[in-house]
This record gives C-alpha cells, sequence and structure tokens, in this order.
C-alpha cells in the first residue's frame, strides 16, 4: 500500500526535520497540555510531562539540548558511502546508480537491518520497500542521524485473466484469499461466487523471487501464496498459460501485463472505501490501488555525494527505461518532479511518506464541542455530529446551525469550536478574529453541487446565465421567450425534487443570493429517473438534481439528457468535477470547517476532526454528495491536522511555561516590598 497521495486538499508541508524534532522534544518539556496532540502517549511521555508540570522550565534540559544539537550538528559518517538494506529494491539501485557513473552497490541486509544500521550512522543509504517506522525515524533523530526520503519507483502487482473470462472485471480484495492464499484450494469458479460460470479454475504464479510474487504475498494473510500451485519459470510463463486457458488466472509485475497487450486482461481491485481501480503509479499515489510496494532510498545527510549523484538520477525521467526493463513502475512526472526538487532544496524528512501518523481517539474521550454556522451544510454537519457522539457516548455535540456570518461572529468571539462555511472569511471577519486573538483553521471538504438538465434537442437552453435560472425557478414563467426574447415560444415545464430540499436551497442561494423561497408552481418528483426521463421526453423541460442523483441518471444511460451549461458572469461552465473544484462552475459552493485554532487543543475537538476524514467515513462525505475531496487525499489532510496539533500543544506549553515565569519574577518583586514595609512599621 502506499502512503502519500500526490494531490492533497491541503499542502502544508512539513516545516523538516528539525523542526519537528524540536516540536517533540518541547512536548517532553512543559506542561502536560501537551498530551492533547496523543491520546495513547507512551507512559515515558506522560512521565516527562508530569516531571515538567511540578517544575515549568522556559529553556530545554540540558539531556534534551544535546539532542537536538545532535540533530542540527550532523556525525562525520565514515561509512557515507555504504548502501544497504533491501533486497528486492537492490538490483534498481545499483542499476540506476552504475547509469549514473557511480560505482556504488548495495549489501544486501534486508529492509528492518538497513534501518538498523542506518540509523546507528552505519550507512549512507539505506534501501527499503516499505517506509521508516516511528520508532525507527526516532531511532535516527536520537542518534542525530538527519536523512532525506525518495521514492525512486513503484512494485506494482497486476492480477490477471484471460481476455474470455468477461465474468471477472474487478475483485474485492478480500475475493483474493481463496485463490492465492497458502491454504486456498479453490477448483472451480463458482466457488469464489456462485454466480461464475462451471468453470475450472487454475492459477499461475510467478517465481518466489519475483517483484509480482513479493507484492502478492505481502497482500494475502499467510507465508507465501497457494501451496498446491508451483510457481513457474519467470513472468512470461505465467502470461502463456493464462492466455491460453480461459480459466487461468495468474500475478505478474505490472510492466509485464502491460507488455503483454490484448493476450490478458488486467483485472481492476476494490480495497474497500474506494472502489474499483486498475493497477497504475497515479492509483497507488491516490491510495486507489494497494497491491504494490514503495522502493524507496532513505539517504544521509553525511552520505557521499556519489549517493547523491545516483539519486539525482533515480529521478530523472533518463531512468524510466530501466525502471520498466527491472519489473518496476516509474512513480508520476508530478511526484518525481517533488522529489527532484526535494533533493535539489536539501529538504530533510519524508518526502513521500509523510502522511503516516500516529494520532488515535481515545476510547474514553469527553468533554463538549460546540458547532454553528451555514444552514444548508446541516444534514451533513449533524450526521457526522450523531456518528462521532454514537462511538464516543462521553462527547457531547452541540449544533447550533444559524448561518454563515452568526456562525463566523461567534466563532471570532471565541464562543463556538467550529464554524460551518462556504466562503473565505472576509477582511472584516478576520480582523474581529485578530481583536479577540482568535487564529481561523479552514479544513476543506469539497462542495457541494446542482445541476440542471436540459432536453438534448433544445439548444436554446444549452447555456443559462445564473439571471435566466433564477427568471425560470422564482417567477412565474410558462414559455422559453419569457426567459429570453430570442428563444422559441415552447412551454416551459420545470421538475424539481422534493420542496425545501438542500439541493433546491443551494440552487437558490447560488442563482439569487438570498433565501429566495422559489416559486411553487414547479413539477415535483422525488425519484431523478422519473425527472430525467420526463426531461428527455419532451421539449421544454428542464430539471434540478444534486450531484448524487446526477451520477444516478448518468449511469441508468437515459437518452437524449444534457447538462445547463451556467454562466455567472465569466463565461459558460459544465458541471464537471474539475469546473466545480476551481470555482468556475456557479450552482455550487465548498463546505469548509473553520476551526478556532485555539480548540486543537481539545481531544474532543481533535478526535471529530480526525473522525471527519478518516477513511472510514469517507463514504459519508460521498453520500452528502461533496465534490473533490479524493480519497487519496485523507491521509495528507491527517497529517495535516496531527501537526497542527503538535504545533498547537507546544504553543499551549510555551505560554504556560511564560505564564509562570512571570508569576515567580512577580512573586520574587512583591515579596521584598511587603518585607520592609512590615520591617519599618511602628
Amino acid at each position: 500500500m502506499n502512503f502519500r497521495p500526490h494531490h492533497a486538499g491541503m499542502r502544508a508541508r512539513r516545516a523538516g526535520f528539525v523542526p519537528v524534532a524540536c516540536l517533540f522534544a518541547l512536548m517532553l518539556i512543559f506542561t502536560p497540555f501537551a498530551a492533547f496532540a496523543q491520546e495513547n502517549t507512551p507512559e515515558a511521555t506522560v512521565e516527562a510531562s508530569t516531571e515538567a508540570t511540578a517544575e515549568p522550565e522556559a529553556t530545554p534540559s540540558p539531556e534534551v539540548t544535546a539532542v537536538l544539537q545532535a540533530s542540527l550538528e550532523p556525525v562525520v559518517n565514515p561509512n557515507g558511502g555504504r548502501v544497504v538494506g533491501s533486497g528486492i529494491a537492490a538490483p534498481l539501485f545499483d542499476a540506476l546508480a552504475n547509469a549514473a557513473g557511480s560505482s556504488l552497490t548495495t549489501q544486501v541486509t534486508g529492509t528492518n537491518t538497513g534501518f538498523d544500521e542506518f540509523c546507528q550512522n552505519r550507512a549512507g543509504v539505506a534501501l527499503a520497500t516499505r517506509p521508516m517506522e516511528s520508532a525507527e525515524e526516532e531511532a535516527c533523530l536520537n542518534a542525530g542521524v538527519g536523512f532525506q526520503e525518495v521514492l525512486f519507483a513503484h512494485a506494482i502487482a497486476a492480477v490477471i485473466v484471460n481476455p474470455s473470462a468477461d465474468f471477472v472485471q474487478c475483485f474485492f480484495a478480500p475475493e483474493l484469499t481463496p485463490i492465492f492464499a497458502p491454504s486456498a484450494t479453490a477448483l472451480n469458479w463458482t466457488e469464489i461466487a456462485p454466480t461464475n460460470p462451471d468453470l475450472a479454475l487454475t492459477v499461475a504464479l510467478p517465481p518466489t523471487n519475483s517483484i509480482a510474487y513479493t507484492v502478492m504475498d505481502s497482500l494475502i494473510e499467510g507465508d507465501g501464496l497457494r501451496v498446491d500451485t508451483a510457481p513457474l519459470s519467470d513472468e512470461a510463463a505465467v502470461i502463456s498459460a493464462v492466455s491460453a486457458d480461459g480459466g487461468q488466472i495468474g500475478v505478474v509485475s505490472l510492466q509485464t501485463a502491460l507488455a503483454a497487450g490484448d493476450a490478458i486482461k488486467i483485472v481492476e481491485l476494490d480495497f474497500g472505501e474506494a472502489g474499483c481501480a486498475a493497477p497504475s503509479a497515479e492509483n497507488v499515489e491516490g491510495r486507489l490501488y494497494s497491491a504494490s510496494q514503495p522502493i524507496l532510498a532513505y539517504r544521509s545527510f553525511t552520505a557521499s555525494a556519489d549517493t547523491l549523484i545516483a539519486l539525482n538520477y533515480a529521478v530523472s525521467e533518463a531512468a524510466a527505461n530501466a525502471i520498466a526493463q527491472a519489473g518496476f513502475t516509474a512513480p508520476t512526472a508530478d511526484t518525481w518532479a517533488d522529489m527532484r526538487d526535494g533533493l535539489a532544496n536539501g529538504t530533510p524528512g519524508r518526502l513521500y511518506t509523510r502522511t503516516i501518523t500516529t494520532f488515535e481517539i481515545s476510547p474514553g474521550i469527553s468533554g463538549a464541542i460546540e458547532i454553528g454556522g451555514a444552514a444548508n451544510d446541516f444534514e451533513y454537519v449533524n450526521n457526522l455530529a450523531t456518528a462521532f457522539t454514537a462511538t464516543y457516548a462521553t462527547v457531547t455535540t452541540n449544533v447550533n446551525i444559524e448561518g454563515s456570518v452568526a456562525g463566523l461572529r461567534r466563532l471570532c468571539n471565541g464562543e463556538l469550536d467550529i464554524a460551518v462555511t462556504f466562503a473565505p472569511l472576509t477582511q472584516e471577519q478576520l480582523d474581529n478574529c485578530a481583536a479577540n486573538n482568535i487564529t481561523p483553521f479552514d479544513l476543506d471538504l469539497g462542495s457541494q453541487a446542482v445541476v440542471v438538465l436540459r432536453n438534448s434537442a433544445d439548444t436554446f437552453a444549452e447555456c443559462l446565465t445564473t439571471a435566466e435560472l433564477a427568471a425560470i425557478f422564482t417567477t412565474p414563467v410558462v414559455s422559453w421567450d419569457q426567459v429570453d426574447a430570442e428563444n422559441p415560444a415552447a412551454l416551459l415545464f420545470a421538475f424539481m425534487g422534493d420542496a425545501g430540499s438542500a439541493t433546491e436551497n443551494l440552487l437558490l442561494l447560488s442563482i439569487t443570493g438570498t433565501n429566495n423561497p422559489g416559486r411553487t408552481d414547479v413539477q415535483r418528483n422525488a425519484d431523478p429517473l422519473y425527472r430525467a426521463a420526463a426531461t428527455g421526453a419532451t421539449s421544454g423541460v428542464i430539471s434540478v438534481y444534486s450531484w448524487n442523483e446526477y451520477q444516478v441518471v448518468v449511469n441508468s444511460a437515459q437518452q437524449n439528457l444534457s447538462p445547463v451549461q451556467v454562466d455567472a458572469g465569466a463565461g459558460c461552465a459544465e458541471p464537471t468535477e474539475s469546473n466545480i473544484e476551481d470555482g468556475s462552475y456557479a450552482l455550487a459552493r465548498p463546505l469548509t470547517l473553520t476551526v478556532n485554532r485555539a480548540s486543537f487543543a481539545k481531544p474532543q475537538v481533535q478526535s471529530l476532526l480526525w473522525f471527519a476524514i478518516s477513511d472510514e467515513n469517507f463514504l459519508s462525505l460521498s453520500e452528502a454528495g461533496l465534490v473533490g475531496l479524493e480519497f487519496g487525499e485523507l491521509p495528507e489532510l491527517r497529517a495535516t491536522l496531527q501537526e497542527t496539533y503538535t504545533q498547537v500543544a507546544v504553543e499551549v506549553a510555551e505560554a504556560a511555561a511564560r505564564a509562570a515565569e512571570a508569576t515567580a519574577q512577580a512573586t520574587s518583586e512583591v515579596t521584598p516590598e511587603a518585607t520592609a514595609e512590615s520591617t519599618t512599621a511602628p
């Protein structure tokens, strides 16, 4: 599984390896407020925090200062040219290093031992097929080993079947177990699903030392793959077997599968929340396809110059052919560019897997959360709060939807933890927040959208201005020439869903800018397919849909329907995800949770936001019709939240230390004066 999506909704970058180390150290020094960043903090951390509370310090202890100094002043590394680590990554790295003109060669130690030696400063580069774990990163930090993490390839496995197997299009991940698990015994496709044809099932496995075998083995529970099937001599033999037998299924590297062309069919996989996806670098980096492993290099800042030469070549376009020939897949162009920029700028830390997070919601979390703001997103926010408190019953969520303006006023007055908003704060609102020392933090969850459909033959309705839409849905027009004199005098019929729905409210707000109740004589039917059928069957009909209803209509293959383009003054825009995301489509508005940054010190607020952007809650975002937040973006959002939690905890600890110091100074100044007065009194 990959760990860092490239396209992130919030691109707050980690400040760097040393700043994060400083935050970690400060959390050990100051008051227990630092524990807010993590509910399940190790005992040692809690003890350190308790000791710091008993005796507040404004500066780090000598021990922590030594750790920080070690991070800031790299240790001289006599092994800076030594490369250790994964035996899977080693041949590719060595080939790329040789192509770059370097004489580096890898000592295969395995990923675990490689990290251990790297963090003891006994190697300049560690190669790995998994990200460095938090404990390993901490070991590097404590040893003063600063590093850069670089992704230079993906190991991607592709499940393949015979082209005639039209009953196989996409596997739900658990369905792979009865086929590939070491204990699997299925011999007929009906054993996988009763709807499959009565057809003998045979499995073609690649060599045990191949990329595909290794990746599939990591995906399937158990040691190795199906024991009643002998691996074939090479992946070419797997292709040959699958292409010759309609009941065969096999696994090969993605590059081998692509090279086979029409001789085989690549099967999509569904790993849960995100649906079916084909194997590709884009889908791996977007967390849509998990039959993969990252090929990573960790370079110490004390490594030799040769290692930098090799890695710069490994993330260049010149390396693409060598990567493909070795059976691996090159990263996407954007991710490669990120890697090159990181190497060029000396960016420390995780350049690819920064989204590994450790925050966990405590089962015993408690407290109250105050939420207010915009009314049109009430249903989603209320459902979120209800689902959260159903799991964490000792938390109280007070949801008081009073409108965006009133909600932001209360947020800036310090009365709310979270305000639901749909537009950036105005300068006046920002000034009001600043006057009360409130810093707003925006968590963007995508946008809700309304789609208007027309009869495809009605070219006069191809693009409508917001003013024309307002005339249709708020005034009693009955023919199209009443909307625009140049239109034909055709009868106009408007179809909508249930009265007072969030979709209708968003439409009216988007076209009028007010809470106009709209006209009451429209045709209503709650079934989107009924409205679509009426629109496609009759000229002059126009109908309204939520984004999710629009997807239902699109997937139903209804005939003679076209979406209306909308012109809000900047030209016609179609209802596409990109147009909704960039704001050019007018019948949409974003859903943003604007948080009082100080509320990040509250564990219950941290936990609700974490719950909102969990993988498990992604379906709720989709069901709310939110467009623009991809499943692959969630880890980046969580990483940003975790970093913010940590920063706020440190800020709270620093403020407490300053207050304690000020109190101590005030006491030391007042006490002598009081003593002197009492001494001289008669």
